[in-house]
């Protein structure tokens, strides 16, 4: 992903792969997560059905243009007891995060071709990939992301 400065705003473009999440890889070795502040919803007992892995960005809208592969995403619904965090790339494609599971999601199947628009603050994420999913993914941007910002994947 690479961040281009537009004059009125920045505008990131890249591909993303995602690989199965019948088969995910193994967790990263790491140590200690910084300490996130709660956010979404807060409740002592969880609803049933919950979908794992939601997330909505503060200010960063999202666009997705299907290239390769296809899965299950999900949109809408809200984040029970979730973790705020800031962490990010310095400059890079996300922004302020809220993530944990979501509840009251709707699930769509996107397949080669099919384009998703997801602004700021709505819930989403991958409920299923059988195989992959390769997606063009752009993001305007007027105060998330900075100018000349590279994936520090791609720059070497």
């Amino acid at each position: 992903m690479k961040v281009i400065d537009l004059g009125y705003e920045n505008f990131a473009v890249g591909v993303i792969h995602r690989g199965s999440t019948r088969t995910p890889a193994p967790p990263a070795p790491g140590g200690a997560a910084a300490q996130a502040q709660p956010c979404g919803r807060t409740m002592a007992t969880l609803p049933p059905g919950g979908t794992p892995g939601g997330i909505t960005h503060d200010s960063q809208t999202e666009g997705y243009i299907i290239v390769s592969g296809g899965g299950t995403m999900f949109t809408d619904g809200y984040i029970v007891n979730g973790r705020h965090s800031d962490q990010n790339f310095p400059g890079g494609p996300n922004g302020p995060t809220c993530g944990g599971m979501a509840y009251d999601v709707k699930k769509v199947t996107v397949k080669v071709g099919d384009v998703v628009i997801v602004p700021p603050g709505v819930v989403h994420g991958w409920a299923d990939i059988p195989d992959h999913v390769d997606y063009l993914s752009f993001r305007p941007s007027q105060s998330v992301m900075q100018a000349g910002w590279v994936n520090p994947t791609i720059t070497k």
